[in-house]
Parts: C-alpha cells; sequence; structure tokens
C-alpha cells in the first residue's frame, strides 16, 4: 500500500547532483529504457504486490490481476488491523504541524 501514489516519490539519489543520478537523467532525454527506469522510480502504484520467490526483482506487480484479488484483499484487511492498531489513522503526505513558541537554535541542514 502507498499512502499517497500522487506525490512523487523522491530520496536523496535524484537530490544531489552525483554523476550516476545525473547520467541516468540525461540519458532519459534519448533513451526509452533510461525514461522508464526513472518514471517507474519516481511513480508508485497505489498497491503492489510481488511474488518474490519467482520475481525477487519485484518487476511484475500482480496486484490489479484476477488471480491474486484474496490475497490482495486479505493483505488490505491485515494493513487496515494494523493501522488502527498503531492509531494510524492518516492518509496522504505528512503534514508538519505548524511550531509551537521558539525557533530552533540552528536550522537543519541537509
Amino acid at each position: 500500500m502507498n499512502i499517497a501514489p500522487e506525490i512523487l516519490y523522491t530520496t536523496h539519489m535524484d537530490k544531489v547532483e552525483e554523476p550516476y543520478w545525473k547520467s541516468w537523467r540525461e540519458a532519459s532525454f534519448t533513451n526509452e529504457h533510461a525514461a522508464s527506469v526513472l518514471w517507474r522510480y519516481h511513480n508508485r502504484p497505489a498497491e503492489e504486490l510481488y511474488d518474490i520467490v519467482a520475481d525477487p526483482g519485484e518487476q511484475r506487480n500482480l496486484a490489479g490481476e484476477k488471480q491474486y484479488r484474496e490475497t490482495l484483499e486479505r493483505f488490505r484487511r491485515g494493513m487496515a488491523r494494523w493501522r488502527a492498531q498503531q492509531g494510524d489513522t492518516e492518509t496522504g503526505p505528512y503534514q508538519v504541524p505548524p511550531r509551537q513558541g521558539k525557533e530552533p537554535v540552528a536550522p537543519y541542514i541537509f
């Protein structure tokens, strides 16, 4: 379950100007494979289900296939129970609450 699939997935990998990522990004303008790899990296479906024995690289998402409907439903129920136990009622991206009181002494540095 990806709680906010409409938001582009990102990590430090695509935020820094390092040669490896930069080479993939540049290749994506002329190379269809590179473009598809970057698209798959940034875009996550609402649900993912993989057979990690037959597909250890998680290349084939089975979530939309009829024969896995019951399995997916079982996982949905389990996730709903677990989230309820944890008090996790939020969906979507985390909203930073407004600051109460003083500002931090020093800014965070990333």
